[in-house]
């Protein structure tokens, strides 16, 4: 068998076989409950998670939640590294762009070389050090910030542990449609299986091995074609999208409202910042409201905003080109919809007791 047909035959076994990829072992008690596969049961809700080294959720076990007594606001001397601001989420919710747009802001400091740093949740073992090191140079009265949208599933031991370190920390949230979001999201997870990412796995930067690598490097445009039409989502019926939402991953993401609770636990409401999607329409005034947020006096964000190119501020970044339309699959988008319907209840119910106007 040629190394292509090896690879078609790994992504078919994959995509039949992805209930076992991705869950938890079944409890053998009798209070266990078995994760619906069928729209017409509400989905479980999922525990504390995090994220380990190559994308994949696993259960957050807070005896491993590091501790920083030297970077506490309290003990830290005057001029240590002090971080401003954070985008917690949501992923597959205009966070790229935003990325893009607040990068060109001289009053921001952000990441030196790529968007998400994933600290504190991949890399925290690395120190503080190795942490500052990441983001451009200190300029005068620059707020220093990243954007990593996995970040809002963190656990509350880590939560509080960021807040004992930066009390006054600036939280940003752009909240999209459920069904939108958890779509985009499994076409990457799917896309991404082209370079050797398993269900499950979303980071850009995962270590792929590197005989697979090579030989996707030596495929030929016509394989590297079909390749990619094995991977894409019009290729996989129904019943794969919703097995791949009933997953961990894919639930806990969608629980927006008990995720950010654990937020509002710790830091106060004025700190973070509930963001409407569709609010992108109008990509100025909400650039000027979550630039003003994070800490950008209103003259410079003002400044800012007029400073950015008409093409430019509308382009949308990683924004999956080429995806198939949800709206071209009714039956599918409305088994989407029926499922997460308890999260987005739940979601706009904590917009109401937060005091937003919007609901998703």
């Amino acid at each position: 068998m040629s190394d292509f047909s090896s690879m078609l035959s790994a992504l078919k076994q994959s995509a039949s076989q992805v209930q076992s990829s991705d869950r938890k072992p079944a409890r053998k008690d009798a209070e266990s409950a078995v994760v619906p596969a069928v729209t017409s049961q509400q989905p479980r809700r999922q525990g504390r998670n995090k994220r380990s080294r190559d994308g994949v959720d696993e259960d957050f076990d807070t005896r491993v939640v590091p501790r920083f007594p030297h970077m506490h606001s309290s003990r830290r001397p005057r001029g240590a590294f002090e971080l401003n601001w954070l985008v917690i989420g949501a992923q597959k919710a205009g966070t790229s762009w935003l990325h893009a747009q607040l990068s060109q802001c001289n009053c921001l400091r952000l990441p030196k070389r790529k968007k998400e740093l994933h600290f504190f949740d991949w890399h925290f073992s690395k120190g503080f050090d190795w942490y500052s090191e990441q983001f451009g140079d200190k300029r005068e009265n620059s707020l220093t910030g990243e954007v990593t949208p996995d970040y809002v599933v963190l656990s509350p031991s880590m939560i509080r542990e960021i807040h004992n370190c930066f009390p006054r920390l600036k939280l940003v949230f752009l909240a999209r449609d459920l069904t939108k979001r958890a779509w985009s999201a499994m076409c990457m997870e799917l896309s991404q299986k082209v370079t050797g990412l398993q269900c499950g796995e979303f980071s850009s930067d995962a270590i792929v091995p590197q005989t697979k690598r090579q030989r996707l490097d030596n495929l030929t445009v016509a394989q590297r074609r079909r390749l990619q039409e094995q991977s894409s989502p019009d290729s996989m019926p129904d019943s794969y999208f919703m097995d791949r939402l009933s997953s961990k991953t894919h639930l806990s993401r969608s629980d927006y409202a008990t995720h950010l609770r654990n937020w509002y636990e710790v830091f106060d409401d004025g700190n973070i910042l509930l963001v409407d999607f569709n609010e992108i329409s109008k990509p100025r005034e909400v650039l000027a409201k979550i630039a003003t947020h994070i800490g950008v006096n209103k003259d410079e964000a003002k400044r800012f905003v007029g400073s950015l190119a008409g093409d430019e501020v509308i382009r949308k970044v990683n924004a999956g080109a080429g995806k198939s339309a949800l709206s071209e699959r009714p039956r599918l988008e409305s088994q989407i919809t029926d499922y997460l319907a308890p999260f987005r209840s739940d979601f706009n119910k904590l917009l109401v007791q937060k005091g937003y106007d919007f609901a998703i």
